[in-house]
């Protein structure tokens, strides 16, 4: 492995519900923790402000709902 990076990602939410993108600007803007995100908007977070690389000859799985 040469470390060239090929994948790089940042600042990746997924969060579900029918509030979904009323919900994340709430985490954004007033910091709600997941539980929260699940009392007030009924919506669950997935991901969370995920970063990551990934470098020529590396191989991630990644899992989840």
């Amino acid at each position: 492995m040469n470390g060239d990076t090929v994948i790089e990602i940042s600042n990746v939410w997924k969060i579900f519900g029918a509030n979904s993108d009323a919900a994340l600007s709430a985490v954004r803007d007033d910091g709600l923790s997941k539980a929260e995100v699940l009392d007030r908007w009924n919506a669950v977070v997935g991901v969370a402000d995920v970063r990551m690389s990934v470098n020529r000859g590396e191989i991630y799985c990644i899992m989840g709902l």
